[in-house]
């Protein structure tokens, strides 16, 4: 019973730890966003929505797009913190990257490759990044009719 008590009482005077906090709300907001996203994926469009009183787990389209977007910011915010808090540790682990020949350099060129693809190929609208446009569309505008 008193060691019981005694951890109880450390564990509240211990200081409240923000780096901790900061990652625990970045990955919980997006743990929502992964949920809000999906949802909205396949989402009817505004009118059909509207006219279909559409909802998904008591919540209409227009209060998913807000828990969305709130998290969307709140996941942006904590990231912006996470780099604050360890600008020191993540610029002195690229500083000795690069100063000791980076080892992973083709996994950075092959990472960069494909982002620049995806990029181009969202951009130009072709296939197969297309495709994720075109089932979009069928969601919003042919499956809820």
């Amino acid at each position: 019973m008193g060691n019981n008590e005694r951890a109880v009482t450390s564990d509240s005077a211990r200081p409240f730890h923000k780096r901790g906090w900061v990652v625990f709300m970045v990955g919980l907001s997006a743990s929502v966003l992964l949920i809000s996203g999906m949802v909205l994926f396949i989402a009817p469009s505004g009118h059909i929505a509207n006219a279909t009183q559409w909802a998904v787990l008591w919540l209409d389209k227009g209060a998913w797009v807000n828990l969305h977007n709130v998290f969307a910011i709140l996941f942006i915010a904590g990231l912006i913190w996470h780099l604050v808090f360890n600008w020191k540790p993540l610029s002195n682990y690229v500083v000795s990257r690069a100063t000791h020949h980076l080892n992973l350099k083709r996994e950075m060129l092959a990472a960069v490759a494909v982002i620049l693809v995806l990029v181009v190929l969202a951009v130009q609208e072709l296939p197969p990044v297309d495709y994720l446009a075109d089932l979009v569309f069928y969601f919003r505008h042919e499956f809820w009719e």
